[in-house]
């Protein structure tokens, strides 16, 4: 019987709970990712998300080696190749983080836990956000997530006892499965070696600048810390970068506390999105419901979302959102803005757009 770690937004082996408790359980442990195509479909996903996920797994399959580990890459429905694994070679637990994502991942992970109590494979699922499942009480809320971020990250495992010798698959990561081509020309770079680079560059000099630079289209390219990424994708580890920041020595506090501030922010609103997941599908004031819908102009849409609507500043954002995946949260809730009153655009087309970028810390 074997351990089987489920890899998706945890991209990395220091803090990475489903890892540590895989590895310290003593049997082999096959790590696995699937490329899931019905999700590379979805409207939020895009190719630029893939070739961020592609250059993160391949950093991940060089750490897991010196392990002594293996990636294993399969592609297609999870069930069906949870299925085949098992079938090959029982799985007695399979180890995974909680996921916040959108309804089709979170529908995903039901369908796994399913599976998993139906063939008696024990099912471990840990936090790595401080984001806690169903209804949460927003007056404790602050307290549960400082307990958890201030909570000691685990180590990387010292080896991996690994059931693969080769990295399994992992030339799938080569064809992207998806209907689009929203590439960016000039993306930000996945994996662990550009994570530290900009982590340490942030640190060690641009967080001088953060407070009054992160609103500015042209400053907050270097003034922001450039991490959503790496931590929506868990490159990194929000609690380790949380705990980094904490021990930080820099000579502007206020820079130090308004970055501080929004490492709790990211928690903040991904747990509005987990209590009330109908916030992403439709408007949260009922009145707002469907009130552009029926008045969609595709035309209008096209100028916007290519960046040629006519007014200069928001072709400027919109251009570099496409050139570079990447836009800062002021520029973003401005093109949302745009799109919304001034061209009377329905939010939910709009905001797609917007998702496929990296931004807000």
């Amino acid at each position: 019987m074997i351990n089987l770690v489920w890899l998706k937004r945890d991209l990395r082996v220091f803090d990475h709970r489903p890892l540590y408790e895989a590895c310290n359980n003593g049997r082999p442990t096959l790590i696995l990712y699937v490329i899931e195509p019905e999700y590379w479909q979805l409207l939020d996903t895009s190719e630029r998300q893939f070739q961020f996920v592609k250059e993160s797994l391949l950093s991940l399959a060089e750490q897991l080696q010196l392990l002594g580990g293996t990636l294993t890459v399969r592609q297609g429905d999870i069930i069906e190749i949870l299925e085949k694994i098992h079938q090959h070679i029982a799985i007695a637990t399979l180890y995974c983080h909680q996921e916040t994502g959108n309804t089709w991942t979170f529908e995903r992970d039901l369908r796994v836990i399913a599976w998993c109590k139906e063939r008696r494979v024990s099912y471990e699922e840990y936090r790595q956000q401080a984001v806690f499942r169903g209804k949460v009480n927003r007056d404790k809320w602050q307290q549960q997530a400082e307990d958890w971020l201030q909570s000691d990250c685990l180590p990387t495992p010292s080896k991996i006892n690994s059931l693969l010798q080769q990295h399994s698959g992992i030339a799938l990561l080569n064809d992207y499965p998806g209907n689009d081509s929203n590439s960016a020309p000039k993306p930000q770079l996945g994996g662990l070696k550009a994570a530290q680079q900009t982590l340490n560059s942030f640190f060690n000099y641009r967080i001088d600048n953060y407070l009054f630079g992160i609103s500015s289209p042209v400053k907050a390219v270097t003034s922001s810390s450039r991490l959503s990424p790496y931590l929506a994708y868990g490159v990194l580890s929000l609690r380790d970068v949380l705990q980094q920041t904490l021990a930080l020595n820099v000579d502007s506090k206020r820079n130090k506390s308004g970055f501080l501030s929004r490492l709790y922010w990211h928690s903040h609103f991904v747990q509005k999105l987990e209590s009330e997941p109908l916030y992403a599908e439709r408007a949260v004031h009922a009145s707002l419901i469907d009130m552009r819908a029926s008045e969609f102009d595709p035309q209008r849409f096209e100028l916007w979302a290519h960046g040629s609507t006519g007014v200069p500043f928001i072709d400027a954002c919109m251009r570099m959102l496409i050139t570079t995946g990447w836009i800062n949260f002021r520029m973003r809730a401005m093109l949302m803005a745009f799109s919304s009153y001034h061209l009377w655009l329905d939010w939910q087309r709009a905001c797609r757009k917007t998702c496929h970028s990296f931004c807000r810390l």
